[in-house]
């Protein structure tokens, strides 16, 4: 699992999608 912090306000509203393994991944823009 990879780990991100970071500090700051979303632009977008976060899309969670997932993979054809099924795998879940986050998508997301951050203004810092």
């Amino acid at each position: 699992m990879n780990k991100f912090i970071g500090i700051g306000r979303t632009t977008k509203d976060i899309e969670i999608k997932k993979t054809q393994n099924g795998k879940e991944y986050t998508i997301f823009q951050l203004a810092v």
